[in-house]
């Protein structure tokens, strides 16, 4: 039985307009019961394809990268999903502040601190403020900077990866993939998972009258996350970029150079634009 397409006005036969492909509505899919099935059913199939692509990238460093650029993609969600994802969560967990800096820490710690101390002086003659009243707006402010401002971290590794791991049959969204994959396992397991499993152990000893400071200070937590993200980092670019251990080895102590670079200048982004803004 011929009918009227509702989108183009053509004549066709069977479920699918063959000029447009618009679906014939059938009765049952204007009811309650349907809908719900299909909100079901989305949820349930999106939440697979993202935990699959969260367990590929943890367990197998690199694997989501080499299948992207092969096209192998149907089974996974994207990434760049997954990486917003893992920065809501540490948006909307208040004591997460690995990427965060405060003011002191830019004009005392950084290499512009010369140029962030005369800034910060300029804007607190211009406010007749004192430097506390300044601070403690600019450390506000600068928190939730610092964590929306993330996903600059992935374009200045991504750059990184296109110079030191660049190959002939890669392309830049090669590298853009495996800068997501390094910057979501740095979110979920160096920063998250990290920080919730430190957070309650460090109050519930303090609570108990036991310093942890000799054993949980800054410099150790910086070594633990260093090594877990070179043996990351080195596991991805052997799969992502196919080369051997040693070819690995070497472009990973570079990465860890470059990251190391990246993070100053989202740092110093950090800085300009909580200036700007506070």
């Amino acid at each position: 039985m011929e009918k009227n397409c509702p989108s183009c006005n053509s004549e066709f036969t069977g479920n699918y307009c063959s000029n447009c492909g618009e679906k014939q509505m059938l009765p049952h899919e204007r009811t309650m019961r349907y809908y719900i099935g299909r909100v079901i059913n989305s949820i349930t199939f999106a939440e697979s394809k993202m935990l699959n692509t969260f367990w590929t990238i943890i367990r197998k460093p690199g694997t989501v990268t080499n299948d992207f650029s092969k096209g192998r993609r149907i089974v996974y969600s994207s990434p760049i999903g997954l990486f917003f994802i893992g920065n809501l969560i540490y948006f909307l967990i208040p004591f997460l502040e690995t990427f965060n800096t405060t003011l002191n820490v830019h004009t005392t710690m950084m290499p512009y601190s010369a140029f962030a101390n005369k800034q910060v002086n300029k804007k607190i003659e211009q406010r007749e403020v004192s430097l506390e009243e300044y601070e403690k707006s600019f450390n506000a402010a600068t928190n939730s900077n610092a964590k929306l401002m993330l996903i600059i971290m992935v374009f200045l590794v991504c750059f990184g990866l296109a110079i030191i791991c660049r190959k002939q049959d890669k392309f830049f969204g090669d590298y853009f993939i495996l800068s997501l994959e390094i910057n979501i396992y740095n979110l979920f397991v160096n920063t998250i998972l990290l920080g919730l499993l430190l957070y309650p152990i460090v109050y519930l000893f303090a609570f108990l009258g036991v310093d942890l400071e000799p054993y949980l200070n800054d410099k150790i937590i910086t070594i633990v996350i260093l090594i877990s993200l070179s043996i990351f980092l080195f596991a991805a670019i052997k799969k992502a970029i196919q080369v051997s251990n040693l070819s690995a080895a070497l472009r990973c102590l570079m990465m860890l150079v470059w990251i190391g670079i990246s993070l100053q200048t989202y740092r110093f982004l950090l800085f300009l634009i909580t200036y700007l803004t506070v």
